[in-house]
Formats: structure tokens, sequence, C-alpha cells
């Protein structure tokens, strides 16, 4: 399992221009509730290609499995990790239902891989994203406050530095401002001005304080030990 690392950022700028943001990047939503709330993707900012959303990453195989029938007998499918899911194909075999079939990928041989390469600069999804969005997902729990104007979201092991550069690229009339931590306390913390983002030092105080804004922790920063206190470690 990743890290995760919240991003908070505010914006700030004409009611309309704003308003234009809100339009073309959020996504109206109907939560549990049937409450209405806006949610973030990246596809909203940069999509990518369809064409690579079938591929598999430079660490992933194609492997062949065996599942059973309704009799017990078994059968050998192509799976494709990451693209078919084990559990699919035998939960299909299970209700005595024909399996899904495995989703061509396209990018198994090295002439497809050249190709989607000279195409969009990467031949699978996995290295697009790292270059085109800053993280290997999309972002998840994505929050926005229209009366505050707060975007928060999360993302695996990195804030998506090159999508907020992106996003400030396409409405230069609104500031992006905000920080961001990962849930290894004061470990990859940092500040985003305008658009752009810059780390801290690890474990500084500064760190430490926006780890614990992002995440709700209470306590406070001891200058002597160079380190975070807890609520009630003190007592310990």
């Amino acid at each position: 399992m990743p890290n995760w690392v919240i991003t908070k950022i505010y914006i700030t700028g004409p009611e309309d221009k704003i308003k234009e943001f809100e339009g073309k990047v959020l996504r109206p939503n109907e939560d549990e509730d049937g409450e209405f709330q806006r949610t973030f993707s990246f596809d909203r900012i940069k999509q990518r290609p369809e064409e690579l959303a079938n591929t598999i990453s430079p660490s992933q195989k194609p492997e062949v499995r065996k599942v059973k029938d309704m009799q017990g007998n078994e059968i050998v499918v192509e799976v494709y990790r990451d693209i078919i899911n084990d559990w699919d194909i035998q939960s299909a075999i299970s209700r005595g239902e024909t399996p899904p079939e495995p989703i061509p990928c396209n990018n198994a041989t090295p002439d497809q891989q050249e190709e989607l390469r000279q195409k969009y600069g990467s031949s699978n999804w996995y290295d697009w994203n790292l270059e085109n969005w800053g993280t290997k997902w999309d972002c998840s729990e994505s929050t926005y406050s229209e009366e505050d104007k707060i975007l928060q979201f999360q993302t695996p092991w990195a804030c998506p530095q090159e999508i907020i550069s992106e996003m400030a690229g396409m409405f230069p009339d609104l500031r992006f401002d905000g920080s961001y931590a990962d849930e290894d306390f004061g470990s990859n913390a940092g500040y985003i001005t305008n658009g752009g983002a810059y780390s801290l030092d690890n474990l500084s105080e500064e760190a430490c304080e926006t780890a614990a804004t992002l995440w709700g922790h209470e306590g406070y920063y001891d200058d002597e030990k160079k380190e975070w206190v807890f609520d009630g470690e003190e007592d310990e």
C-alpha cells in the first residue's frame, strides 16, 4: 500500500474566473445521502490517452492462470494483471456465467511499446501518469468547498506538482496556493504558491506543523528535541 499525501489548495481570483474553473474542472456528483457535491479528477486537467488505459506498467507481466469451472475442471485463462481481475473470472464461473474475456493489452510487444512512445511519449499508463500528473494514480477523497473555494484530495506517494502547474496555466487569472503532507508524519511535506509546489525539510518545524494541520494531529514542536510531540505523549 502506498503512503497517502493530502493536498489542500486555496483558489483566489475574480469571481467569474472561479466560476469558470468550477464549471470546467469540477464534476457534479451526488453522495450516498443524496446531497450534491463537486469532485475533482486529473482527467479534467490533462486527460490520459484512452489507448494507454489497457496497458501494463513496466513492473507487470502477462500471466496464465488456472481457474475451475462449475464441474471442478481446470480452465487455463490468460490474464493481464490489473486489466482483468482473477476474482472477476472465478466469480463469473461460480455463477455459471461465461467468464469475461481478457482485455487486449496494447503494449505487450516491443513494437507496440515503441508505437505508443512515439504517439504519447510513454508506452504505458504508469509512466504517462508520473510524467503528466506527477503521481501514479488519479486523486481520491476529493472535496471542494464552494463557500471557501478550497480544493482538497489525496494522492499516492507525492503531491501532483505537474497537475497543479498545468491547472495554474489553464487559469492564469486565478491563484492556487496551499500545502501538502505525507501520512509519514513530518516527511514529504511542502507548500504551494501560485501553482508551484515546494518541499520543506523533513521533520522541520514547518513540515511537522503542516502535516499536523492537514492530517488533524494535535500537539506541538519540541525545539530542543527537534521533533513533534503528539498530545498525550508528554505524559507517558
